[in-house]
C-alpha cells in the first residue's frame, strides 16, 4: 500500500518527502506531515525497519552533519513550484518531552512530540511522575449516527422484552394474566433467552455512541509501567502492560466481508511480547489515529 495523505488520501511520493527530517508535504492539500506516521508506512514493517535505521528526525548523515535538505526535483524541467512548507506551529504548553526512543528514561536528546497545526483533540501531559498521551473520540457525525442506530435497534429488542417478562410475570401471577394477554411460561422464557444477544449488541451500540460524545483514549507510561484506558470519564476498560515489553506500534487494518459489502475497521496496536496486540482507537478520525501512533512510537518503541 503506498503512502497517502491522511486528509484528502492523496498518493505520497518519494520527491515529496524529506527522509532526514522525516517529513512528507501533500501537494493537494499543501499539508506537511511526519512521513513514519502515514497509512501505508506504519503497517510496513520492512520501511519501519529502514526508518529505524536512520534514526530519530535529523539524524541522518552522523555527527556533525548539518545540510538543508534538497529542493524537489521537477522531472519535467518546469518552472520551480512555491514552496508547500507550512510555518512551524506555536509551541504547544500541554505537550511535555520524552526521552528518546528504547531509553525510557535513560540520558538522551529529548523528543517532543507536539500535534501539527490545526489538529485538535489530542494531547502529551506531564501528571505527576507520569506522561499521559491521549486522543478524544469526540465526532458529531459519529455521535449523532450512532445514536441513531442504537436508539433504533435498542426500541426494536425492548418491545420483545417487554413482552417476554410480561409473560413471564403473567404465567407466574405476579401480575393479572389475561390483562397483560402474554403467552405462556415456556415460550416467554425462549423468547427471552432468544433476545438476550441482541440485547448485548444493543448495550454495545449505546457504548460506542456514548464514546463518539464524549469517549477518549489514553495510554499512561509511569517507568516501565503502562496502561491503556478506553471510557468516559472514570468508567471505562483498562488494559496493563510492560513498556519494555513494546516491539512496535501501528496502524491495525482488518478487512471484513459480509453480505452489505465490505467494511474496513483501522485500530491503534500495540505489540508487545503477549501473543494479542492491544488494539484501540477504532472511533478515532484518522488524524488523530496517526498522531497518537506516531507518539506512542517515539515514546515506547525502542530504537532499531
Amino acid at each position: 500500500m503506498a503512502p497517502r495523505c491522511p486528509d484528502c488520501a492523496t498518493r505520497i511520493r518519494a520527491r515529496d518527502v524529506d527522509f532526514a527530517r522525516d517529513q512528507a508535504t501533500c501537494r493537494h492539500c499543501r499539508r506537511t506531515m511526519a512521513y513514519s506516521a502515514l497509512p501505508g508506512v506504519v503497517d510496513n514493517a520492512a520501511m519501519q525497519r529502514v526508518l529505524g535505521r536512520l534514526g530519530p528526525p535529523g539524524g541522518m548523515g552522523g555527527p556533525g552533519t548539518d545540510r538543508a535538505p534538497a529542493p524537489l526535483p521537477n522531472p519535467r524541467h518546469h518552472p520551480p513550484a512555491p514552496s508547500l512548507a507550512q510555518p512551524s506551529p506555536a509551541p504547544n504548553p500541554y505537550a511535555t518531552p520524552l526521552p528518546a526512543r528504547g531509553t525510557r528514561g535513560a540520558a538522551g536528546a529529548p523528543v517532543r512530540i507536539d500535534p501539527p497545526a490545526g489538529l485538535a483533540g489530542v494531547w502529551h501531559a506531564r501528571l505527576g511522575d507520569r506522561d499521559e498521551i491521549g486522543a478524544t473520540n469526540r465526532s458529531i457525525a459519529g455521535a449523532l449516527g450512532a445514536t441513531f442506530i442504537a436508539v433504533f435497534w435498542c426500541s426494536i429488542t425492548g418491545v420483545f422484552v417487554v413482552v417476554g417478562v410480561a409473560g413471564v410475570l403473567g404465567a407466574l401471577g405476579l401480575v393479572n394474566g389475561a390483562a397483560v394477554g402474554g403467552p405462556g411460561l415456556g415460550f416467554s422464557l425462549f423468547m427471552l433467552l432468544f433476545v438476550t444477544p441482541f440485547v448485548a449488541i444493543g448495550l454495545w451500540l449505546l457504548w460506542t455512541a456514548l464514546l463518539f460524545w464524549g469517549g477518549r483514549e489514553v495510554v499512561t507510561i509511569r517507568g516501565d509501567a503502562a496502561e491503556h484506558f478506553s471510557g468516559i470519564g472514570p468508567v471505562g476498560f483498562r488494559k496493563r502492560f510492560a513498556a519494555s515489553a513494546v516491539t512496535r506500534v501501528a496502524e491495525d487494518v482488518k478487512v471484513s466481508h459480509g453480505k452489505n459489502g465490505t467494511t474496513t475497521t483501522r485500530t491503534v496496536a500495540i505489540h508487545t511480547d503477549a501473543p494479542k496486540p492491544i488494539k484501540f482507537g477504532a472511533c478515532l478520525n484518522a488524524a488523530r489515529r496517526g498522531w497518537m501512533i506516531r507518539a506512542l512510537q517515539q515514546a515506547l518503541v525502542p530504537r532499531a
